[in-house]
């Protein structure tokens, strides 16, 4: 196992609990956060836009409720239906406008205090496409047809702001593919109030 597949260990005890907490995964891809987070609750819906790949999940884990879901979209969810929101390397595929809404979104089915974790491209994943390609817009570039964000700490910040308490953010190098990627890592929790982030 890759050290990377261990990176939400340090959030073990917040998906724990009677039956486990309720937990969204956004952008869940071959489901191998979701097996790991499944092991510490069992009322985890992870979900990812390709059907494909959520097909071949739900053979592979059919203990776990897949679901096909396209998150650039308002979220089929009540307010406050979460305890805890994972995206991991799934939300900077979007212009700036795009990821605002998203955000928003996630702060809206997240219970008040729920905790939001992700991780985000950083302007320095070279490997990844952070350099050569074409400018879209400030630090959204067109790899291989499709726009991908890279991000710096203040764009992390803007977007997690006073509505939010953030916990941590860091960046940091991981082994997850064939070639190693750099992104931020972030932990934060949904304050009580109504946020309007424009």
């Amino acid at each position: 196992m890759k050290d990377d597949f261990k990176w939400l260990g340090k959030w073990e005890n917040e998906f724990k609990g009677k039956d486990g907490k309720a937990v969204l995964e956004l952008g869940c891809g071959s489901g191998i956060d979701s097996e790991i987070i499944s092991n510490w609750s069992k009322n985890l819906i992870s979900t990812d836009k390709k059907s494909d790949v959520i097909e071949k999940n739900r053979k592979d884990l059919s203990d776990i409720d897949f679901r096909v879901l396209d998150h650039s979209e308002k979220l089929p969810f009540k307010d406050n239906s979460f305890t805890s929101v994972v995206a991991s390397l799934s939300l900077h595929y979007f212009k700036r406008s795009k990821t605002v809404e998203i955000f928003n979104e996630i702060f809206r089915v997240l219970k008040p205090n729920g905790l939001f974790i992700g991780r985000l491209n950083s302007t320095r994943d070279i490997h990844h496409g952070s350099e050569g390609n074409i400018l879209i817009e400030e630090r959204v570039l067109n790899v291989s047809g499709n726009p991908k964000r890279f991000f710096i700490r203040e764009d992390v910040e803007e977007l997690l702001h006073s509505d939010w308490k953030l916990i941590s953010l860091q960046e940091v190098t991981i082994d997850r593919y064939g070639s190693l990627k750099v992104v931020w890592e972030f932990s934060a929790r949904r304050n009580k109030k109504n946020r309007i982030l424009k």
